[in-house]
């Protein structure tokens, strides 16, 4: 699993007391999904965390006018960084 990815599961579950409405969706698919729901159940924060799975432009804007806060990782590929979108 990327390291931010965990960090992201990792801050829902500290604020989720705090903030009883907080969600964290996830756009696209790949390797890392399985670990990821893994992760979220065991950290007791499936519920609150929505993977869309694959998404068209349409549904990107849409997710990013209904959101409060926006994390995008990168990670390096062939020396160069990379970004999902």
């Amino acid at each position: 699993m990327g390291p931010l990815r965990g960090r992201v599961l990792d801050a829902v579950a500290a604020l989720r007391n705090q903030f009883p409405d907080l969600k964290y969706v996830v756009l696209g698919d790949g390797p890392e999904r399985q670990r990821l729901q893994d992760r979220a159940a065991s950290l007791g924060i499936a519920d609150r965390v929505v993977m869309l799975g694959r998404a068209d432009d349409a549904m990107k804007w849409a997710a990013y006018e209904r959101c409060d806060l926006f994390v995008m990782p990168n990670r390096a590929l062939g020396g160069a960084d990379w970004e999902g979108f």
